[in-house]
């Protein structure tokens, strides 16, 4: 007997296996999660965009610092100099030094003499003690107006290291000027190099309106010390000549020039006699301009 075939629709589908089932889910999974990956890269992409753009519209160029010259750690000299020709305010001197210039009849006190006559103003010169470590007794001279004042602290037979350990004590108040002069007394260059600097930044630190300041190079000395002591000045020669804040009174080289260096220097070959103290002052006084 011939069999009649069955339509489609009414075929009886064949059941999906297990298997079959698992490897759908796993499609779908898939695919959800594909889509879930470019909607985050469209959202993350958006946002750079927005990122990149805020940023280019708020850039500056970075500030470039130009380099400014170098500063100056000490007042004018030239500046304290014209300050004592005003009789108006009180103009104030601070050696610290050794004993070249201790003396009534050495170079601190020429130069003060100086600048009083010249400046018609009175002067007080401070007179230290290195018994009591402290200043006893002066030397007044007369004149008009606000007085020049002198804090005198050369210590006979002491090096710098005896000025830094009683700097505040040697050199009380604002001073317009501080001279260092020391040198005869270190034992080596390198010592005295040492030593100087560091009273020079004291001096510095003291204050925050600093003075003006100025190293001395002292006399040559004689009777064998010589290739010594000239070394000693050669490295501070060397230390602050080109300071540009800094004065140096080349009182060695004024010495070394002359036609006679005994006639200026004792025979002890270390303190100038009284013409070496006269030249001495001289070249002070040329350098402050008086």
């Amino acid at each position: 007997m011939r069999r009649t075939p069955r339509s489609d629709t009414a075929r009886r589908s064949k059941p999906t296996s297990k298997k079959t089932k698992v490897v759908n889910a796993a499609i779908t999974v898939a695919a959800a999660l594909l889509v879930l990956g470019v909607c985050a890269a469209t959202v993350l992409g958006t946002q750079a965009q927005k990122r990149n753009a805020d940023a280019a519209s708020s850039y500056a160029p970075a500030t470039v610092l130009k380099p400014i010259g170098q500063a100056t750690s000490f007042a004018s000299f030239s500046d304290a100099m014209q300050d004592v020709k005003d009789n108006s305010r009180p103009w104030s001197m601070t050696v610290l030094g050794d004993s070249t210039g201790n003396e009534p009849d050495e170079w601190v006190y020429l130069v003060t003499e100086e600048l009083a006559a010249a400046t018609g103003r009175p002067a007080v010169i401070h007179n230290w003690s290195s018994e009591s470590h402290s200043y006893e007794g002066s030397n007044r001279m007369e004149g008009d107006g606000e007085p020049i004042i002198v804090w005198n602290g050369s210590a006979s037979g002491e090096s710098a290291a005896y000025t830094l350990e009683h700097r505040s004590t040697l050199s009380p108040g604002s001073p317009n000027l501080v001279v260092i002069n020391h040198g005869h007394n270190h034992a080596t260059s390198a010592e005295a190099s040492s030593q100087i600097a560091t009273l020079a930044g004291r001096v510095r630190n003291a204050s925050e309106d600093p003075p003006a300041l100025a190293i001395t190079l002292q006399n040559p000395r004689t009777g064998g010390q010589e290739n010594k002591h000239a070394n000693v000045i050669r490295h501070l020669r060397e230390d602050w000549t080109d300071r540009e804040d800094v004065t140096v009174l080349d009182v060695f080289a004024a010495f070394d020039k002359a036609d006679n260096l005994e006639r200026l220097v004792h025979e002890d070959g270390t303190h100038p006699t009284e013409a070496g103290q006269r030249l001495w002052a001289d070249t002070v006084l040329d350098v402050m301009q008086f």
